[in-house]
C-alpha cells in the first residue's frame, strides 16, 4: 500500500504545500490506491522534508522523485508528450515551483502574514498546537 505524508491541508485542499499537493493530485489522477498521513513533524522523511512516499517498505522523497518512481514502477502514462513538450513542462514546473519560496517566506517569515496563516492553521486542525507551528515557524526561519 501506498503512504503519502503530508501537511494537513487548508482552504479545501488536500495540502497546504504545493509540493504535497502536486503529489496527491498524481496520485489521484494515476488511480493508484494511496493512503495520506497528514504530519507536521517532518523528521522523519528523507532530506527533513515534506511529502515523501513510502511505498512496499522504500522511502522516497522530493515530489519530482516521487511522481518519477511511481511513473516507472507502475508502468504510467499518464500523457502523451513529445520531447519538446515535456521540455516546456520542465520548464513552467521549475519556474512555478521556485514561487514557492516566495509563498514560504510569506506564510512563515513575514510578520504581516504569519498570524493569518497561523490561525487559519489552528482553526482548521484542532490537533495543531500554537508550540507545533511556533517550532515549525523556526524551523522554516533556518531554511
Amino acid at each position: 500500500m501506498i503512504t503519502l505524508y503530508s501537511y494537513p491541508g487548508l482552504f479545501r485542499l488536500e495540502d497546504n504545500n504545493p509540493y504535497g499537493l502536486k503529489v496527491f493530485a498524481f496520485l489521484r489522477i494515476s488511480g493508484l490506491a494511496f493512503e495520506q498521513r497528514h504530519v507536521m513533524d517532518a523528521s522523519a522523511a528523507p532530506r527533513g522534508q515534506l511529502p515523501y512516499l513510502i511505498d512496499d517498505g522504500e522511502t522516497i522523497g522530493d515530489s519530482d522523485a516521487i511522481v518519477a518512481y511511481l511513473t516507472l514502477k507502475h508502468v504510467l502514462t499518464l500523457d502523451d508528450l513529445t520531447r519538446e513538450e515535456r521540455d516546456i513542462d520542465l520548464f513552467v514546473r521549475r519556474t512555478l515551483d521556485d514561487l514557492y519560496w516566495a509563498m514560504s517566506y510569506s506564510r512563515w517569515r513575514d510578520d504581516r502574514y504569519w498570524p493569518r496563516f497561523r490561525d487559519a492553521l489552528l482553526h482548521a486542525h484542532a490537533g495543531i498546537d500554537a508550540a507545533a507551528l511556533d517550532a515549525a515557524r523556526r524551523y522554516n526561519f533556518k531554511r
